[in-house]
């Protein structure tokens, strides 16, 4: 039992360090720009009033009988907001460099639960990219294993990983590190399906939730994002349920 909980409690970790390596098994996403609103252009009119003695003529301006001419309001653009169906990246919905953050997620797989308490940290330069480390502490029946995920610092994507169980350190695999870009179909797909009311130990009110298609479409993951806390406060994907206990940053 002790082995089998381990082992699903690995499953849940995988599938969250999808999530924080950028998805699909920490393929680099290819950044998405959304243009700004263009600014309306200001009317001209067609007449302009003559002006009166003692009014000063502006240009764009309207002249007003006896007094000081005003100056024509300027357009403002507005950024864009997302909206349900726009597609996002994992580093513009949270960033890459996360340096400093202390989180906790309860991880509940087919019954068996843990906390997962997470730090992250400056990785320095690995295989030459500057990285993240994020470090993952996990106990199972008394069994501690630590994660060890190096994450490049631009565009998310895993670059080394390696766990320490029992006291041996047993190197891990990403799907695709940051330099060699990964394969077609490695960047995962995020989609925004509007706000939810969500409510974890860690967090209660709105939040946006996005659907990520990742591995090819292998796996399937829905997460909630706030944008004040820079990681999602729950996720849900290949059984497991996460939520965010605790966070700081």
């Amino acid at each position: 039992m002790k082995f089998l909980g381990i082992t699903v409690l690995l499953i849940a970790a995988v599938v969250l360090f999808g999530c924080a390596g950028g998805g699909g098994g920490g393929a680099t996403p290819t950044p998405v720009h959304t243009p700004m609103a263009t600014p309306t252009p200001v009317s001209t009119p067609t007449e302009v009033a003559s002006a009166t003695p003692g009014a000063t003529a502006t240009p764009g301006a309207t002249a007003t009988p006896g007094g000081t001419a005003t100056p024509a309001p300027t357009a403002t653009a507005a950024a864009a907001t997302p909206t349900p169906g726009s597609t996002a990246t994992w580093e513009g919905l949270t960033g890459c460099a996360r340096i400093g953050l202390s989180y906790t997620y309860r991880t509940t797989v087919q019954g068996t639960q843990a906390d997962m308490q997470y730090a992250t940290s400056d990785g320095g330069m690995v295989n030459g990219v500057d990285t993240v480390l994020d470090t993952v502490t996990m106990s199972v029946s008394g069994v501690q294993m630590v994660t060890h995920t190096w994450n490049a610092k631009v565009g998310c994507g895993c670059v080394k990983t390696e766990s320490v169980y029992s006291g041996q350190t047993i190197p891990g695999q990403c799907a695709s590190a940051a330099q060699g870009g990964g394969g077609a179909g490695s960047s995962p797909t995020i989609t925004n399906m509007g706000s939810e009311q969500v409510s974890v130990p860690a967090y209660t009110g709105s939040a946006t939730k996005y659907h990520m298609v990742s591995g090819g479409g292998a796996y399937e993951t829905d997460m909630w994002i706030v944008p004040s806390i820079s990681v999602p406060v729950k996720m849900i994907s290949a059984g497991a349920t996460i939520e965010l206990v605790s966070y700081s940053s």
